[in-house]
């Protein structure tokens, strides 16, 4: 079986976004190794086919147009440069090359894969362990589950903006009186469906879960599948579309809650379309930056006019609850 290593090496002060770049592209796992001069080594694997025959070094600040290279290189390569300012004086360098593997890759990944605790009171796990894990802990009937098949989408419970945002969801939740007061919930950059299961779990009744990736919304409707007493309880409309072009074609009434678990640059363009999507009274999620970028979302928030009202912050990694100020 042929499989293909994407190698990232970073410096120490850049391991976090490394961390970061490899999780959103890797969801179901990748290796960190730390080396001997206090460098990370990052390895993701896949078992698609290399297209082409490129092999080597790929400077962070050189990205041409001209190449045509699989999906998850080009998505490596994207990260790199949407955050080339702090990478180019890492000492880093990305590189790939396609390797054969006699073991079984995908029933090792499985036998090897484990549930995720990204807040407390909850676990996300895969199908493969529900069972087990059921019959093996006690504990398991008190926590908030959600099941997820590991993919390409971004979300597996394992990032701490996901923490952060299931932070905020409870939040929101408890102080309100009525769970029909926050219906619908808008997912933003749904990814795996991990935040919009996790809403439904919470006891949200209508939840619209929303992605630019193809990709991600159907891993997100396998999900739901996956979860069919949620699916029971709470209505879910899942929708392939960028953000933009839903915010200019929708007519409807605001949302009285939405979610946006992103990276810094994607908020920063998308904020806009987030609060003129808002309700009047209602309340917007936005997690997944750190803070060297949070000077930026502060001047963007000033600008639309968003009050911060709650901050959480977790492993240097930061999401915010957010409000329309009163004087516009």
């Amino acid at each position: 079986m042929k499989i293909t290593s994407y190698y990232l090496k970073l410096s120490s002060t850049a391991a976090d976004l490394g961390e970061l770049i490899m999780e959103n592209i890797f969801p179901a796992g990748f290796e960190v190794r730390e080396l001997s001069d206090g460098s990370f080594l990052f390895i993701g694997y896949s078992a698609a086919q290399l297209r082409e025959d490129k092999r080597g070094k790929e400077p962070f600040q050189e990205i041409s147009p001209a190449e045509k290279p699989e999906k998850m290189w080009c998505q490596l390569l994207a990260s790199l440069k949407q955050y080339s300012s702090h990478l180019i004086n890492s000492g880093g360098y990305l590189l790939r090359r396609e390797q054969e593997l006699e073991v079984d890759w995908v029933k090792n990944f499985q036998e090897n894969y484990r549930e995720v605790y990204p807040a407390p009171g909850w676990v996300v796990l895969p199908p493969w362990r529900l069972e087990k894990f059921n019959r093996t802990r006690e504990s398991s009937s008190g926590l908030k589950k959600i099941i997820i098949e590991p993919g390409t989408a971004f979300g597996t419970g394992t990032h701490a903006s996901t923490a952060l945002a299931l932070k905020a969801l409870n939040e929101i939740i408890s102080e309100k009186n009525s769970l029909a007061e926050l219906t619908p919930l808008l997912d933003v950059g749904c990814g795996s469906g991990i935040l919009s299961l996790a809403a439904a779990r919470l006891g949200i009744k209508k939840i619209i879960a929303l992605d630019r990736d193809p990709e991600a919304t159907a891993n997100t409707r396998y999900n739901l599948s996956l979860n069919e007493a949620l699916r029971k309880n709470s209505s879910f409309t899942v929708i392939t579309a960028d953000i933009r072009n839903y915010a200019s074609e929708y007519s409807g009434p605001g949302f009285p809650l939405i979610v946006a678990n992103c990276l810094a640059g994607i908020l920063l363009e998308i904020l806009p379309q987030l609060k003129k999507l808002l309700a009047p009274e209602g309340r917007l999620i936005i997690s997944g930056f750190q803070p060297f970028q949070e000077a930026d979302i502060s001047e963007c928030l000033r600008r639309e006019k968003l009050k911060v009202i709650s901050r959480f912050q977790q492993e240097d990694w930061l999401a915010i609850i957010l409000k329309r100020k009163l004087r516009q």
